[in-house]
């Protein structure tokens, strides 16, 4: 019959897990007059983007900076989160 060629081959490669990226929020004042503004500052992995709603809102997006930080500054109209 016809000749059977095996010829195997082996290589490696490197894979890099990274780990899943962190962030938190805090608000700076807590608690604003109406019409008030208040500055919310993400911290997190480094050039993360993070996703975000106020108040279950339409989400947001934020990019981290190369420090792991980002601010925004807002007008929040009731109470809430």
């Amino acid at each position: 019959g016809t000749p059977s060629c095996i010829n195997p081959q082996t290589s490696s490669i490197p894979i890099t897990v990274l780990p899943l990226p962190t962030a938190s929020v805090t608000a700076n004042p807590t608690t604003i007059c109406e019409n008030g503004t208040t500055t919310l500052t993400f911290t997190g992995t480094p050039n993360a983007t993070v996703t975000y709603n106020i108040n279950g809102g339409t989400n947001q997006t934020i990019t981290l900076n190369a420090a792991g930080t980002a601010t925004i500054v807002v007008s929040p109209t009731a109470t809430g989160t």
